[in-house]
């Protein structure tokens, strides 16, 4: 069966998309409204360091920044201004550069501090949620994680989610994680709230991006990818689904009225579920994991996961942006759908990379050389995140 996040629906009428737009929009505007009225009267509080008193008493430790490479000229490493509302939330992550620590999350009551809202998303393991942090009234999201499936016991495979994600979450392309809660089912990871819905959902709605847009969205993943692949991470997922907006996009002025300017496409990885810690290269795991339309060769054939798997799939999803294909089949998501996983998995390891196909005809050279290069099969052989980021492409398409 093929991935959720690959069914596509397009949207040919105009008035159509807008009212989806729209509507989904002025929903995420009442959504966050009261957090913005509530936050002005907690922000004098907030800036002299003040927390609510059950947090203040749950040893709060603070989140060392990532270092990043200096090769990362396009992406570098910022230290976010601090949270100041939930900077004390009870992450107990001691020694987290020591991936061999063991990790531990104080027992506590999420439900003493904050009142959940909407649900924003399902998966197999859990649901995503918004939340009210009750004392100030700003608004997050919260991924509630059971500990247990069935006869599996979870919770160390969740906190090495949470080891992971909290060694990153200050890189301004990675989801900030501000805490974490633990009771007797769940693990609750507390998020910022990101209101522009996911990438997969803006694909489905636009069917390609022009080559501006798609070096936008891009430059997001790489950043985000080039931050993990520093700190010696596979993020293990790279999938559109898995990336989302911080905010509309397009925005609403340009979706009212095409002249105006689309607004700053700001990208955030959430979801680190499938990450893995690669201090030697590359991390052998037992089966696959991830989506098998975005697997690299390595992954299918050695069960490898490197960084290098994490490029290979920017590159599947770099094709995808341009052309609303995959690149080695050529056919629709209609199409597509009709293969079984396993001949998918088998097309990914003897394909060739379709670039000389109609859906690629209007393709500039340089987005099919990025193309090719992240979508070489030799591991050893393909561009890097950083090395991805200073292609011309890129750099000509930010300076248009």
């Amino acid at each position: 069966m093929m991935h959720e996040s690959l069914k596509k629906v397009r949207v040919s009428d105009r008035r159509a998309f807008i009212d989806a737009r729209l509507n989904r929009t002025f929903t995420k505007m009442q959504l966050s409204a009261r957090s913005i009225r509530a936050s002005r009267t907690a922000q004098s509080a907030a800036h002299q360091g003040l927390c609510p008193p059950t947090v203040a008493r749950s040893r709060p430790h603070r989140l060392p920044p990532v270092q990043a490479s200096t090769a990362v000229v396009e992406a570098p490493v910022l230290q976010q201004a601090a949270d100041t509302t939930l900077q004390h939330l009870p992450l107990i992550l001691e020694q987290l550069q020591q991936d061999e620590q063991p990790c531990q999350l104080l027992p506590g009551n999420f439900f003493d501090e904050f009142q959940l809202g909407e649900t924003l998303g399902q998966g197999s393991y859990g649901t995503v949620r918004a939340c009210t942090h009750v004392p100030s009234g700003k608004q997050y999201a919260v991924k509630i994680l059971s500990k247990r499936k069935g006869n599996e016991e979870r919770s160390e495979i969740i906190m090495r989610e949470v080891r992971l994600w909290a060694q990153l979450s200050q890189h301004a392309s990675i989801a900030q994680l501000f805490g974490a809660y633990e009771d007797a089912n769940n693990i609750f990871l507390v998020q910022e709230l990101l209101t522009g819905g996911d990438l997969q959902g803006l694909l489905d709605s636009q069917g390609t991006l022009c080559e501006a847009d798609a070096a936008a969205a891009l430059r997001g993943v790489l950043s985000a990818l080039a931050a993990c692949h520093a700190a010696d991470v596979c993020y293990g997922d790279v999938k559109p689904a898995n990336f989302m907006l911080a905010s509309m996009w397009p925005s609403i002025a340009h979706v009212l009225d095409p002249a105006k300017p689309k607004g700053d496409m700001r990208l955030r990885a959430v979801d680190f579920g499938c990450a893995q810690f690669c201090p030697d290269g590359c991390s052998l795991v037992q089966g696959l994991s991830g989506t098998p339309v975005y697997m690299a060769p390595e992954v299918i054939t050695d069960h490898c996961h490197s960084i290098s798997m994490d490029v290979w799939a920017a590159g599947v999803m770099l094709y995808q942006m341009l052309t609303g294909q995959f690149p080695f089949w050529d056919t629709d998501m209609a199409g597509l759908g009709r293969i079984h996983p396993r001949q998918i998995l088998k097309d990914v390891q003897s394909g060739t990379v379709l670039l000389d196909v109609a859906a690629c005809a209007n393709l500039s050279a340089d987005a099919r050389d990025l193309i090719a290069k992240m979508l070489v099969k030799d591991p050893e052989q393909r561009i890097t995140a950083a090395q991805a980021l200073q292609h011309p492409w890129l750099q000509q398409q930010q300076q248009q």
